[in-house]
């Protein structure tokens, strides 16, 4: 996705992108740019930016007079934010051969940067801070998955619906009708206190996802296309809260969904994937890249290669090595 989630916070919120383990709340920007071979492949430049969340009130103390003390704290925080960010992101990351170029620093407003190239043998058991992609008992919902036909055509499906058994495996188990209403009104009062907290971090948290793939795209739905081999998508967080929230206060919705296991581990109802994908993906139904194949843009194993060979001192240190 998935490193750096609130911790309150159900999957599906989490979903596609992570969101900083933070007390306070700030403003996560977030790009990752793919570069998929027709194998499956490929690497993810990913960048992130977070602002101080603290930035107000630490302008208001400067003001009155503490401007040394406070730029000192602003700056540790930021230090400790970044130093986190990026330690989650290179341990916590999954389906990665390698990562290259990784930096991270503080902003003179205390907030922080995140750059780093990552390698993935293959994309659809990529899991990073900026695309929870792993499914499984417990995993977030895929954000995208690629796959060949009999034909040789290459498929990128936008927010697929999980497989019936990975999704069963992920599930709870059913409430009995006599604790169904308890239940209901447990959830909605969880909801009301993780909704203020979320809120505050994804209101204004977006994230831009660009890919590029080795080959032709023939069809595109859902996407933005920028180029015969490159698509966009651009996501608002809080459109993804806005989602779970609707589901969450919709009675009917909620009630048949505790009855029959429709739940994520953590107890709250499942995304309804086709309105998610419509919310994600531009109204679109299926929301598909269809490509015709071409030649790798990249050789994956002498850059993976060249990457572990190369690793920085800090990238060294974030790993514990």
């Amino acid at each position: 996705m998935t490193p750096l989630h609130l911790p309150l916070l159900p999957k599906q919120v989490r979903l596609g992108l992570a969101l900083t383990a933070l007390a306070v709340s700030g403003c996560l920007q977030i790009e990752q740019t793919i570069l998929l071979n027709p194998d499956n492949s490929g690497k993810a430049t990913i960048k992130a930016t977070m602002t101080n969340p603290m930035a107000a009130m630490m302008q208001g103390l400067a003001e009155q007079g503490g401007k040394e003390a406070t730029e000192e704290l602003s700056q540790r925080m930021g230090t400790e934010m970044a130093k986190s960010f990026a330690a989650s992101m290179v341990n916590e990351s999954k389906g990665i051969d390698a990562w290259d170029q990784v930096k991270y620093a503080t902003t003179k407003e205390g907030g922080f940067t995140f750059e780093g190239v990552a390698y993935f043998p293959n994309l659809n058991e990529l899991s990073t801070a900026a695309s929870a992609n792993a499914e499984g008992p417990g995993a977030m919902p895929a954000l995208f998955r690629s796959e060949k036909s009999a034909d040789g055509t290459w498929v990128i499906q936008g927010l697929p619906d999980p497989s019936d058994t990975k999704q069963a495996a992920a599930r709870g188990k059913p409430v009995p009708p006599e604790e169904v209403d308890a239940k209901i009104k447990e959830l909605r009062e969880n909801w009301a206190a993780m909704e203020a907290i979320a809120a505050q971090v994804m209101k204004d948290s977006k994230a831009v996802l660009r890919i590029q793939v080795a080959g032709t795209i023939r069809e595109c739905s859902g996407w933005k296309q920028t180029s015969p081999q490159s698509v966009t998508l651009e996501l608002n967080m809080g459109d993804i809260l806005t989602h779970l929230g609707t589901i969450i206060n919709d009675d009917t919705a909620l009630r048949q969904a505790l009855l029959e296991g429709r739940v994520t581990e953590d107890g709250f109802p499942e995304p309804n994937f086709t309105q998610l994908r419509h919310l994600l993906f531009n109204g679109a139904d299926k929301a598909e890249i269809v490509i015709t194949p071409g030649a790798p843009l990249f050789d994956y194993a002498a850059e993976t290669a060249k990457a572990k060979a190369a690793m920085s001192g800090q990238l060294k240190e974030l790993l514990g090595k």
